[in-house]
């Protein structure tokens, strides 16, 4: 099953497992016919015509080629980076004052680190 945040995967033939565990497989490029072993960065490499992976580029993929397939990994990490969902954690503490005014609190006054340490020594 594809994973459609690696839309390259499709331009080669998956021949088996690879060695060396991980993502690792032996794969064969529809293009030019060559087999690697590696895992998904290695094969994006071979595509995009990337240096400094230690994979040969595509000898056969033109320039037009090259654009199509960066517009198709450009936009599957937009979508993967999109999916993740955000958590927002608010770093401080609303104090309510005597006036009905509200104060915002570090962390340490929220927690009251002093009295939490003094009360943990008093209890031991």
């Amino acid at each position: 099953k594809d994973n459609p945040s690696q839309p390259l995967w499709r331009y080669v033939k998956k021949l088996g497992k690879g060695l060396g565990g991980g993502g690792n497989v032996i794969f064969s490029c529809k293009f030019c016919d060559m087999t690697f072993t590696g895992s998904y960065t290695r094969c994006k490499t071979h595509f995009l015509h990337i240096s400094g992976i230690g994979i040969r580029p595509c000898p056969k993929v033109t320039k037009k080629e090259i654009k199509i397939f960066k517009k198709e990994q450009n936009a599957a990490e937009t979508k993967k980076s999109s999916a993740k969902s955000s958590v927002f954690v608010r770093l401080y503490a609303i104090e309510e004052c005597e006036d009905g005014s509200k104060k915002r609190k570090t962390l340490a006054q929220a927690f009251n680190n002093m009295g939490r340490a003094e009360m943990d020594r008093r209890i031991k």
